[in-house]
């Protein structure tokens, strides 16, 4: 049996170093199967389930492994898994433990970085990236972190510069390079520079690119063939916006391709699996091997569904790999890639002066280019109004920190002294870090708020718990310039009116698009005063207030917003004249 369990290794071995972790994986379960207690073979069965985006799959092999053999490499690897999947506590004690025994060791710091930047300890993170920099001040993945945790905690100016520095090093890192596009559009930058940058970015990404062959479209194209690119089929914002889309295609006229860059599945990851005809697990895949698999696919249109957020494959249509290639959805700017033909949007979000900021065409769709997901919880029912209960109006904002701009908060702070006794609830997962509320508070105060006219709330564990905060609170304030979106469409499910600013742009012009959709006109706002007033009169006005705690749900879901059915056929509609075109 040695002989055999030699055998089955080196095979095995072989198989992991060429990354053919489907065969690892069956050689080291047999290996397994013969020697149960067979240490090394539990680990790199770990790490070829891991590498093949099975990550929970790969925990226990991995755990066991580390627990059985004291390889500081080894118990790196499942702790990075623990990570991944967001087991922030456990991984934080494994990352401890090593640090104290190698404590400059560069990949373990940026992962604690990382974990507590997770858990919203901004302020610990930011002090341990400090460290990291003054022990590699030429590392760009480490300013990157440090740049991450300034934008996290809504410090846009400083996030940028600490991205400059970090592209001034790695000017070919996608990743550094995404995140600073991304963070230029939490604040009113000048649009033909922020333009100009997304253009730069093709630019330099071009110098490493290698072009795709196929560049052109099938002979017969029935059924069209559809590509989806995402790390964000999953429990996410995007998740939500993409699940009713997928489901609800023509099956029969196009055929549906997931390519799946995430080793998280969950319950969201098995629906949209579910109505998809094919699905592509691309995770830890290059560029390369995808490109092989797309063109082997035959895929008329690839739409990436994540622009310049995080782990985005950019890189992948920067080659050209289907004939057709859209951008769509995750990003509220253009990609900047000359080979990204065509934008889905709509005339409310970009009216035609928008035109000249994007690479792309834009696709304006006659309807809202949204379609959301209901959460499936009966239980959420809006209770009372809260302004019946406290005697004094709420009013709340539950989008992420860095879109909460200086100007946000002084507008915020205008209706709070304009609404006499009213409060503000804001919730971000930064505000676990009792720093972060310090510095947010001291910003109201300078604007003549009492501190215990604020409440700052952290992160939620679950949606269900995350949703019912909402009944905390009478009205939503969006935040511009860049407006909320998943935000805005669950204050609306749980029956909160959203107050928005209409802005310049597609990212301060969702808002508008969303309210307009299921007829909530009146809560647009075109300048700031009127911004303050809306919010001030809604406050005054019980009736029509309890009126929205009452109907807005129902009026909600009931809204074109969610009719998954139109909106299916409006994006379909375009790819049939994209095709024909």
């Amino acid at each position: 049996m040695k002989d055999q369990t030699n055998n089955l290794l080196e095979s095995a071995r072989s198989s992991f170093e060429q990354k053919e972790y489907d065969k690892a994986i069956t050689l080291y379960n047999k290996i397994i199967r013969l020697d149960p207690s067979h240490i090394e073979a539990s680990y790199f069965l770990g790490l070829s389930l891991f590498s093949k985006g099975q990550a929970l799959e790969s925990l226990p092999h991995l755990k066991k492994a580390s627990s059985a053999n004291n390889n500081s490499q080894w118990t790196f690897n499942y702790g990075s898994v623990l990570l991944e999947i967001g087991h922030y506590s456990e991984a934080l004690k494994i990352f401890n433990s090593l640090l104290s025994q190698m404590p400059n060791h560069i990949p373990t710091i940026i992962n604690i970085i990382g974990i507590l930047g997770q858990m919203g300890q901004i302020s610990t993170a930011k002090k341990l990236c400090s460290k990291a920099i003054q022990l590699e001040p030429a590392n760009s993945n480490i300013i990157n972190n440090f740049a991450n945790l300034c934008k996290d905690q809504g410090e846009i100016t400083e996030a940028l510069t600490y991205y400059k520095k970090a592209i001034s090093i790695s000017p070919n890192d996608n990743t550094v390079s995404s995140n600073f596009l991304l963070a230029c559009n939490y604040r009113t930058l000048d649009q033909h520079s922020v333009f100009e940058l997304h253009r730069e970015w093709e630019k330099r990404m071009r110098e490493d690119s290698t072009p795709s062959q196929r560049k052109t479209i099938r002979e017969s194209t029935s059924p069209i063939k559809i590509g989806y690119v995402s790390a964000d089929f999953r429990i996410h914002s995007v998740g939500y916006f993409i699940e009713p889309l997928i489901e609800h295609h023509d099956k029969k006229k196009f055929h549906i391709y997931c390519y799946h860059d995430c080793s998280i599945v969950d319950s969201t990851t098995e629906r949209i699996k579910n109505h998809a005809h094919v699905w592509r697990p691309i995770y830890n895949i290059s560029d390369q091997e995808v490109i092989s698999m797309i063109n082997a696919d035959g895929i008329d249109i690839l739409v990436d569904l994540a622009g310049h957020s995080s782990r985005n494959r950019l890189t992948l249509f920067l080659q050209k790999p289907a004939p057709i290639q859209i951008s769509y959805l995750g990003y509220p700017n253009t990609t900047g890639l000359s080979t990204m033909d065509f934008r889905i949007t709509d005339a409310l979000a970009d009216p035609e002066d928008q035109d000249q900021f994007y690479t792309e065409k834009l696709i304006r769709l006659s309807r809202c280019f949204l379609c959301y997901r209901p959460p499936d919880l009966d239980s959420n029912i809006p209770p009372a109004s809260p302004f019946k209960q406290n005697g004094y109006i709420t009013f709340g904002s539950f989008n992420n920190l860095p879109k909460v701009s200086e100007e946000t908060i002084s507008v915020w702070a205008a209706i709070l002294r304009n609404v006499p006794n009213s409060k503000l609830v804001i919730k971000s997962k930064p505000f676990n870090d009792p720093h972060v509320i310090h510095q947010f508070k001291s910003q109201f105060v300078k604007h003549n708020i009492e501190p215990d006219q604020l409440l700052f709330m952290g992160h939620s564990y679950n949606l269900e718990e995350h949703l019912n905060c909402y009944n905390l609170i009478d009205i939503s304030l969006d935040t511009f310039p860049y407006n909320g979106t998943t935000t805005t469409c669950e204050a609306l499910f749980m029956g909160r009116p959203v107050i928005t600013l209409k802005g310049d742009r597609h990212g301060g012009r969702v808002g508008y698009s969303i309210l307009n959709q299921i007829g909530c006109t009146d809560l647009i706002t075109p300048n700031v005063e009127e911004y303050i007033g809306t919010a001030k009169n809604l406050a005054k006005n019980a009736s029509t207030l309890e009126s929205y705690h009452n109907t807005l749900k129902k009026s909600f879901t009931q809204s074109q917003l969610c009719n998954a059915r139109s909106h299916s056929e409006a994006i379909e509609h375009s790819y049939q004249l994209i095709m024909q075109s």
